[in-house]
């Protein structure tokens, strides 16, 4: 059963990254060694979010 009063003030939105303002999260599982390169890396979040957005953008210029 959940939380019929929840604390309210602990939910926080999402800041914006740029100029789009964040919406979700990703979860994916990777090789442990894949984990540990992405998250040897300085600022691993914004890296790897880097990659994903030129990923999609590369595969949608490939489609069209």
């Amino acid at each position: 059963m959940s939380n019929p009063h929840p604390r309210l003030e602990n939910l926080k939105p999402f800041k914006p990254v740029g100029d789009k303002p964040m919406h979700g999260r990703l979860f994916v599982r990777v090789p442990l060694e894949i984990e540990k390169a992405v998250r040897s890396r300085p600022n691993s979040q914004d890296w790897l979010r880097n990659v994903i957005i030129k990923a999609i953008q590369t595969e949608e210029t490939e489609q069209s």
